[in-house]
């Protein structure tokens, strides 16, 4: 039986069918980017752990230029994502970083702006078709009163006798 460490690890391994396109094998933690690296599908699930590379967001001091670009598209997936924004360190973030947030933030606002616009305008116009309809149904009901208030009672001078019905016997 496994231990839950290994257990957990060997979930988190990635599959031996999965492709080099390094967006599949990067996982985002409260603070860091984890990558996990081409041999990790090779090895057992409790060396697995040994091989991932973890490094935090921000430091990006003695990385190679590969691992500068699997951050770069790190970061971009971050700013694509609204809920991992809340997770992000603001203050230690690079200028990169900063500015794919802000982009991000003033494209969504854009958009709630458009949005809040647009139903604006689409409660109006039924506000108005609504105001127009009610307009429509008092005048009909109003014309209707009217011409009941100038209907004269009808005087019924036909005599109503009783009939006697044939009786079965």
């Amino acid at each position: 039986m496994q231990d839950t460490r290994s257990l957990s690890t060997s979930v988190h391994a990635p599959k031996s069918s999965s492709t080099n396109d390094p967006a599949q094998k990067v996982r985002f933690t409260k603070n860091n980017v984890v990558t996990s690296t081409a041999s990790e599908a090779k090895l057992t699930s409790s060396a697995s752990k040994k091989s991932k590379v973890s490094s935090s967001v921000v430091d990006c001091c003695q990385e190679t230029t590969d691992e500068q670009a699997l951050h770069a598209l790190a970061f971009e997936s971050i700013a694509k994502k609204s809920a991992l924004i809340l997770f992000l360190d603001l203050e230690k973030a690079s200028l990169e970083v900063l500015l794919s947030v802000l982009n991000f933030l003033c494209a969504e606002l854009s958009s709630l702006e458009h949005n809040i616009h647009f139903y604006i305008g689409q409660y109006q116009v039924s506000a108005k078709s609504l105001e127009e309809v009610n307009h429509i149904r008092l005048s009909k009901v109003a014309i209707q009163d009217e011409q009941m208030g100038e209907a004269q009672p009808v005087c019924s001078l036909v005599e109503v006798g009783t009939v006697s019905a044939p009786v079965d016997t």
